[in-house]
């Protein structure tokens, strides 16, 4: 009988994470994170269709950048009776260096989820001002970018042929969030169609042919807004 061969021990396959880079003082350290962090994808819409970057979109990425390059943010919610925000600070260990951030404040109404809800609106802000980040559109360049985005290309095809350029940065940008826009818009306008139509499937399916649609995802910026706001009026007045 032969001897058992000594088990080994399988590679592990899992992805590590970069090893932490040294700096000498805060000004490095902030120097080095804020070439590598990104404006984050807006991916939620506000109730005015204004797009945004949800908290959990903007700090886990921020975070992890920071870690690497020894930086440590703190925040911290400030309230009083009748504003609520937060404070904040980085802080660079290694060389004792803190940079303070000062406070950002909203007005409320006192009750307990106004509070929270300044909270993040404050700390999203903040992260944009300790990162000069910025997500959503201010200024209505969004619409724009996106229809230039899905201009034919001179070769006859939609978007981008092989033999142009790829398109800059911000259009790129602009592109990945007209698609989240686009993907909240279509789950938003099937909600509202098992909320407010006694038969979904066919009553929405009525709504997209007068659209000269067959599907939510036909639908362009446009209609996709306008059959939101004729659901969401509907809702309304089932409530």
């Amino acid at each position: 009988m032969s001897a058992a061969k000594p088990r080994t021990k399988a590679p592990d396959s899992a992805p590590k994470a970069p090893a932490p880079t040294t700096h000498a003082t805060l000004d490095e350290a902030m120097l080095a994170f804020q070439a590598e962090v990104e404006n984050p994808i807006a991916d939620a819409l506000g109730e005015h269709d204004n797009p945004y970057a949800k908290l959990a979109s903007q700090l886990t990425p921020v975070r992890r950048l920071m870690a690497r390059h020894g930086l440590r943010l703190k925040m911290k919610p400030v309230q009083t009776q009748y504003e609520a925000g937060v404070e904040a600070e980085v802080r660079h260990p290694a060389s004792a260096g803190t940079d303070d951030f000062g406070a950002i404040m909203f007005r409320y109404d006192g009750t307990p989820w106004a509070g929270a809800s300044a909270f993040t609106y404050a700390s999203r802000y903040m992260l944009g001002l300790i990162t000069n980040t910025a997500a959503g559109d201010d200024d209505g360049s969004l619409a724009q970018h996106a229809r230039i985005a899905s201009k034919p290309s001179p070769g006859g095809g939609a978007g981008v042929s092989p033999l142009t350029p790829a398109p800059p940065a911000p259009q790129r940008q602009a592109q990945r969030e007209a698609g989240a826009i686009k993907d909240w818009r279509a789950k938003k306008i099937m909600t509202l169609a098992r909320k407010v139509f006694a038969d979904p499937e066919t009553e929405l399916r009525e709504e997209l042919a007068q659209l000269k649609a067959t599907s939510v995802d036909e639908l362009t910026e446009e209609q996709g807004y306008e059959l939101h706001h004729k659901l969401s009026a509907l809702a309304d007045g089932v409530r």
